[in-house]
């Protein structure tokens, strides 16, 4: 217990030293219990923070301020986020006070401001910071600086040299975007970093020295500096390097990072060696009318050759698969294009806005075509689909780029004399009718065929069996008509056996019936006397039947011939 008691003596005697320590470091008359608490000197408001104050705001009517090192005893220590973003008219700034920040946006839109000192105990510069401060012409940052935050200078178009200081490690994306009238910014060794899109529509910066320290560059970092001649990288860099022509490569020379927009090569053969291009490492090239893809690449950054202008040839390897989204978008005057043989893939907006392409001949490996990939293309009025395709993307065919959105999405309104030819029952059929493309259909339904078939199997089938039906009623009915006119009038004997007795009864000399062989009582008339059954010289009884005198049985054989008949009768 008096263990336990003595731990907690000198746990509260440690609580009461540090707050005395907090209290010796804040200025007279400023205590804890302020820290958050705001006044103003009727042009700036200040906020207390631990050990001094943050500015605010500041009244939007200033043109011209000097801050003092403190403010009613208090060190000025920050700059806070957006703290003059509404002075349009603050044209010069002075910084006295031991400021070692300046917040996020801390300065951005003060289009007036042309003079500009900070303190040497500066030492972040927060993301856009001074972002739109389009009549600042130099800035000068002290070399105490070890942070600044991304698009710090964005849109500071009347910027014309920069100089990084020494102690900043990284620059972050959008650094200098739109700084469209840099002409030289130096970089220090120190430096291990370069973000995405850091230098972007920087028009006339015409070259980038890469110390030997910078291990990494973004892709892209560097896009749509049309007057950039040449990178020119440390000799002992152990990550980049360039060739003699000022192209940017990593350091083994596999993969195509940035080339020199403002070169005046009119033809280009990317390196043998080469396997790679990067994301925009081609992008907005002036004067490059016609570009060679070797063997060798297998792969293609986004929007790799977008907006070359002059580019109206390129020679792609058969043996690549994909090109991703943007890669020839606004190639405006690309006349002719051979997709490689092996290609799968077509990304989105791929050829987007390529006005002078005439048409594209899609090869039978090609799967899946996105979103807008041949949108605005005017001067491609059809195209054949294969079968293999499986996949098409919003607006893919047949639609012309009106405008774009914020977003940056394509409005984009129908081709009307755009045709889509390709087979029944696949995926460029459905998307022509789902899209309001026309369609020219080839080849034969084969379902379409069947259908047919079968509906005109079963209607020779039924044409066959009324035939049949109709043949046999007739049949019958000619049948039914026959019995009718053979059948016995009245009192009429139709038996051909009778009918012959009684013509046999008529000739003379043969009083027999030859069908039943039996003697007419009218026989007896002709001369003959009948047969007495119980005379034996007559032949009654004999096994072999009665004979006549002519040698006729009685049962009507013929028992010899017409010789026996006279040797009988004599």
């Amino acid at each position: 217990m008096r263990k336990t008691s003595g731990m907690r003596r000198l746990s509260g005697l440690s609580g009461m030293l540090a707050a005395a320590m907090l209290l010796s470091t804040l200025p007279a008359g400023f205590t804890a219990s302020a820290v958050g608490e705001t006044f103003d000197d009727g042009t700036c408001t200040y906020e207390k923070i631990s050990g001094g104050v943050r500015i605010t705001a500041v009244d939007g009517s200033t043109t011209m301020l000097h801050v003092q090192s403190n403010i009613d005893g208090y060190p000025i220590l920050e700059i806070g986020d957006n703290a003059f973003s509404s002075c349009e008219s603050l044209k010069t700034l002075t910084i006295d006070a031991p400021v070692t920040v300046l917040g996020d946006g801390a300065f951005a839109g003060c289009t007036s401001l042309t003079d500009l000192k900070l303190p040497d105990t500066l030492e972040t510069v927060g993301a856009y910071a001074f972002a739109y401060c389009t009549s600042l012409t130099e800035l000068k940052l002290p070399d105490s600086v070890t942070e600044i935050g991304p698009s710090a200078f964005s849109y500071c178009s009347s910027l014309t040299e920069f100089t990084v200081p020494k102690n900043v490690k990284a620059l972050y994306e959008n650094t200098f975007l739109g700084t469209a009238l840099l002409e030289s910014v130096t970089l220090p060794e120190g430096l291990e970093s370069i973000g995405m899109a850091c230098f972007w529509n920087c028009l006339v910066l015409q070259e980038l020295n890469i110390p030997a320290s910078v291990q990494s560059i973004a892709e892209p970092a560097v896009v749509t500096c049309p007057a950039l001649q040449r990178y020119q990288v440390a000799a002992d860099s152990p990550y980049y390097k360039n060739d003699e022509n000022g192209v940017l490569y990593d350091k083994s020379g596999e993969t195509l990072l940035l080339y020199p927009a403002g070169r005046s090569d009119t033809a280009y053969s990317i390196p043998e060696n080469v396997t790679r291009v990067a994301t925009y490492a081609m992008v907005g090239i002036l004067k490059m009318e016609s570009l060679t893809i070797p063997e060798s690449v297998t792969e293609i950054g986004d929007a790799a050759f977008s907006s070359n202008h002059a580019l109206t040839k390129v020679n792609c390897p058969d043996n690549l698969k994909v090109i991703p989204s943007n890669a020839f978008a606004d190639c405006q005057k690309l006349e002719v294009f051979d997709l490689p043989d092996a290609l799968n893939t077509i990304g989105p907006c791929a050829f987007m806005r390529c006005d002078a392409l005439t048409g594209i001949e899609l090869p039978a490996s090609v799967e899946t075509i996105g979103d807008y990939a041949f949108a605005g293309c005017k001067a491609m009025k059809e195209v054949t689909i294969p079968e293999t395709v499986k996949t098409i993307g919003k607006n893919a065919f047949g639609f012309n780029v009106d405008s774009f959105l914020d977003s940056g999405e394509p409005v984009c309104s129908v081709m009307e004399d755009f045709t889509i030819h390709g087979k029944p029952k696949t995926a460029a059929k459905t998307y022509a009718k789902e899209s309001g493309v026309k369609f020219d259909q080839d080849g034969v339904d084969t379902t379409f065929v069947m259908t047919v078939c079968i509906a005109a199997g079963a209607v020779i089938l039924l044409a066959l069996a009324i035939v049949y039906f109709r043949r046999r009623r007739a049949e019958d009915r000619a049948a039914e008509s026959e019995l009718e006119d053979d059948a016995p009038k009245d009192g009429e004997i139709t038996d051909p056996n009778y009918r012959s007795m009684i013509e046999d009864d008529d000739a003379e000399g043969d009083p027999y019936d030859r069908s039943y062989g039996f003697r007419a009582e009218d026989d007896a008339e002709d001369g003959a006397e009948p047969d007495d059954p119980d005379d034996e010289e007559s032949g009654s009884g004999n096994a072999e039947g009665q004979v006549d005198a002519h040698g006729r049985s009685t049962y009507g054989f013929d028992l010899g011939g017409a010789e026996d008949d006279t040797e009988q009768a004599e």
